[in-house]
């Protein structure tokens, strides 16, 4: 042993070596865990804090961490009570997705030419804090999920790093998207402005580009895939809460919807009730149903006033109405028979964080598809008969359970596994387009 207790091979290493191990660890918990252990690598750590800990979340988070970046420099959104601070805050907002889209790379995906500039000690410390929140959501995500898959090995395997940070940078982008629309702060209605200034992805009208033009449809519907389940996680709380008597309010509701954090220290606040939530009313049963958790009326009209409308059908479609973006869309069976010849398509080439993912291509058959979420709904109207009304619900039902098992988020071995689960057989290869 040496001096300080900590055993030779360890405490013996030079200098620059208990650096170099230090600047290799992929988790700040990890981090956390080596220099508690170590009384020599916390020494090490206290002379080099800065350098180490940005090269630790570097690490950790990859790709996440231009969105994390973006999330600690776009505060909750206050549109405020006059037209003046209306203009404002969507001017805010086109600004602000200017700012994103160009960290996030000329690609909009972070790839090539992103923001590199290095935080300040106090600003990693907030990009730690946000961390560790983000990471107690992203793992009640795939626990609820993998238990949701049993029956098929590959299905409940761990979680890959890949499928971690898209689940991860899901909920990231989701805060991002509930700092945008800001539900606390606003009423049910909306304006052109608004989708514009979240929505707009073409400049062709001379329209300034909204927060949604740096991210690709199956990016956006993974944050869906995160709403989904925040929703129903909020409504269920907010059910247990009144089981329990220690019911959630509408203003509590709308804090633990709309801002992570609120929701992580309910969360741990309440462990009784979250694990209660977690294994009855978040059960693999519960997890697939369509319906949100056996919602109370007072719940239900929490979830009505608080929803983040832009993933939803009516603001998609008023979208693609409004703002049409040439380089995007596909318009009617005309677009949709020439698109062999010169119509957008997506191919799976790996199971990257920034590349399309199989559940997505795998759903639409490599179709490039201009929208998410709910309005997903519109393709599958398409290839019903307008009269077979059974048929177009088996198709929603369809649509409900593969948004529910989070498609556009798993790698392609476990998109294959859960396929082959009884409820998810009727999802075979372009099944939203066929």
């Amino acid at each position: 042993m040496s001096d300080d207790g900590d055993p030779r091979y360890f405490g013996a290493l030079a200098p620059e070596l208990i650096d170099n191990v230090l600047f290799e660890i992929d988790s700040v918990r990890a981090l956390s865990n080596s220099i508690i252990a170590s009384r020599y690598a916390r020494r090490r750590f206290e002379g080099r804090k800065h350098p180490v800990l940005w090269r630790v979340l570097q690490n950790e988070l990859g790709p996440v961490l231009t969105d994390a970046k973006f999330l600690r420099l776009f505060p909750y959104a206050d549109p405020g009570g006059s037209p003046q601070k209306w203009m404002a805050y969507r001017d805010g907002i086109h600004n602000m997705a200017a700012v994103h889209k160009g960290m996030l790379g000329s690609d909009g995906c972070g790839r090539a030419g992103g923001d590199v500039a290095v935080p300040s000690f106090a600003e990693l410390t907030q990009l730690c804090r946000t961390l560790h929140k983000m990471n107690f959501l992203a793992s009640t995500y795939v626990t609820a999920q993998l238990r949701s898959f049993s029956g098929e090995e590959l299905a409940t395997a761990p979680p890959s790093r890949a499928e971690r940070l898209r689940v991860l940078r899901a909920f990231y982008r989701r805060q991002i998207v509930c700092n945008t629309w800001a539900p606390t702060r606003r009423e049910l209605y909306w304006t052109n402005q608004d989708t514009a200034a979240i929505s707009n992805t073409s400049e062709h009208q001379g329209e300034r580009l909204g927060l949604f033009a740096a991210f690709e449809p199956w990016e956006l519907q993974q944050v869906d895939h995160a709403d989904w389940f925040v929703t129903r996680l909020c409504a269920a709380l907010c059910l247990a809460g009144e089981e329990v008597a220690q019911p959630i309010g509408e203003a509590k509701f709308g804090d633990i919807f709309s801002h992570a954090d609120h929701l992580v220290q309910y969360m741990r606040e309440h462990p009784s009730i979250t694990d209660t939530v977690l294994r009855t009313s978040l059960s693999p049963r519960r997890l697939r149903s369509q319906e949100v958790p056996d919602a109370t009326p007072a719940c239900s009209q929490y979830i009505e006033r608080y929803s983040l409308l832009c993933p939803q059908f009516a603001w998609q479609i008023q979208r693609l109405e409004s703002f049409p973006d040439p380089a995007r869309d596909q318009h009617g069976e005309q677009q949709q028979q020439q698109e062999d010849d010169s119509g957008l398509s997506v191919n799976f080439v790996g199971d990257a964080v920034d590349l399309p993912p199989f559940g997505w291509v795998d759903a639409l058959d490599g179709r490039y598809v201009n929208c998410f979420g709910d309005a997903l709904v519109d393709f599958i109207s398409r290839t019903v008969v307008p009269d077979d009304k059974e048929m177009y619900f088996a198709c929603h039902v369809s649509l409900e359970a593969w948004r529910s098992a989070g498609f556009a988020l798993w790698d392609q071995r476990r998109v294959k596994a859960i396929k082959e689960l009884d409820r998810l057989r009727t999802l075979r290869t372009g099944w939203l387009v066929y």
